[in-house]
């Protein structure tokens, strides 16, 4: 007799119910063309197909044990067996019973063409459910073999083979999935770049984990993430001590190093060079925020406060620097100049004059400061102007890695 209608069905039987997974079901029946089924086995499999409809696994599981008694199974009636003995496992979330299944389902050579890599691929999520990345590896590969293209089988190959420390094959992996969603014109997801991140950190791959980690931040831009590439930046070879306060002043922007030493070193930072209206602004804001004037320390950070605010005050009242003189001798100075009256509320004034100095000097650093108080005065489109001229500059001291990255957080236009 040819395969019952009803037992052809069950393959597509019980999606709702299985732990690993709803696309454990969702697998098409055997052709029609299909081998056929002897009048001696086809009723207790008929039964089992009927209990896994019910969702009454104990009892189908108890017809396949009937079944398995018959005499002589062909292959394809071992492979219909055990297909059922699969569904039924995995109604019960019975995870090794279904791996089980599937495995001897394989091994039949009856799998039909279309559906290898689809019961392949569900043998590598048992597996990986079981923590067992040496099947989940072997199954995966020979989905991949067969025809899978789902991305969760690279990304579930790639997870196996980072746990199990094989991480240059597991950078193979991920930038293979990488090339595929590309070509598809889709993005990875958070998980997958975690993962590649987390990978290259442990190949040693400073440079690729920071690549990454910017691919992480376009796609979530959580302070922490910002956090981690900012504090890598301080740390990059070749980066300039000097534009430390560029960096800080980045960071505010995106909630990044939200900290009582931060907080003190930018504040500090900002004192010595000359800007103490901004000095007392990030030391105001870490007193509102409860980060400073807490502790042991709170004297002295009381005391930096005070000394910002004494020199803000004095700052205001002489501030009356002569913008075309410094224009005329240094642009730098001048935009340095401009900042300061910027900062201490002189807006106009001080933006005018940091325009000039760029204008007569468009070096990055200066475009990137100007892009600062752009971006401060609500001035974006102009921002981000400077910013990609400060970027393109291509600086290795760091200033067009800063000016990548404040790029980075203003997001797309």
């Amino acid at each position: 007799m040819r395969l019952h209608p009803t037992v052809a069905a069950v393959l597509l039987a019980v999606g709702a119910c299985c732990h690993l997974g709803d696309t454990w079901a969702q697998t098409p029946p055997p052709a029609a063309e299909a081998p056929t089924l002897r009048p001696e086995i086809a009723p207790p499999l008929q039964a089992a197909q009927k209990a896994i409809n019910d969702k009454d696994f104990a009892t189908a599981l108890q017809q396949l044990q009937a079944a398995e008694q018959v005499a002589g199974r062909t292959p394809f009636e071992t492979y219909v067996l055990e297909r059922l003995r699969f569904l039924a496992a995995a109604g019960q979330r019975d995870t090794p019973g279904a791996l089980k299944a599937l495995e001897a389902a394989l091994a039949t050579g009856q799998v039909e063409a279309e559906l290898k890599a689809t019961l392949m691929d569900q043998a590598s999520n048992a597996a990986y459910a079981l923590k067992d990345y040496d099947k989940t590896v072997h199954w995966a590969r020979q989905a991949l073999a067969a025809g899978a293209t789902a991305d969760i089988t690279r990304l579930r190959l790639a997870q196996a083979l980072y746990l199990q420390g094989q991480h240059a094959p597991a950078a193979q992996v991920l930038a293979e999935l990488a090339t595929q969603q590309r070509a598809a014109g889709q993005v990875p997801t958070e998980p997958q770049l975690r993962l590649q991140a987390s990978n290259l950190l442990k190949m040693g791959d400073e440079a690729g984990y920071a690549r990454v980690l910017e691919d992480l931040i376009a796609l979530a831009p959580k302070p922490e993430l910002w956090a981690d590439r900012l504090a890598r930046l301080l740390r990059q070879p070749g980066f300039d001590e000097a534009l430390t306060l560029d960096l800080f002043r980045l960071s505010r922007h995106v909630g990044a190093f939200a900290t009582t030493e931060a907080d003190l070193q930018h504040g500090d930072l900002a004192l010595r060079a000359g800007f103490p209206a901004e000095a007392k602004a990030v030391l105001d804001a870490g007193f509102a925020a409860g980060r400073l004037g807490q502790g042991p320390q709170a004297a002295q950070h009381q005391a930096l406060r005070d000394k910002a605010t004494k020199a803000a005050v004095a700052d205001a009242a002489g501030s009356t620097s002569d913008g075309p003189a410094l224009l005329a001798r240094d642009p730098a100075l001048a935009l340095a100049a401009g900042w300061a009256q910027f900062t201490a509320g002189q807006r106009d004034a001080g933006l005018a004059l940091m325009r000039q100095a760029v204008q007569k000097a468009p070096q990055p650093r200066l475009q990137l400061r100007l892009a600062e108080a752009l971006r401060t005065a609500g001035d974006t489109a102009a921002a981000r102007t400077a910013l990609t001229a400060a970027r393109d500059a291509a600086a290795t001291d760091g200033t067009s890695d800063l000016a990548r990255l404040a790029l980075l957080s203003l997001g797309r236009p």
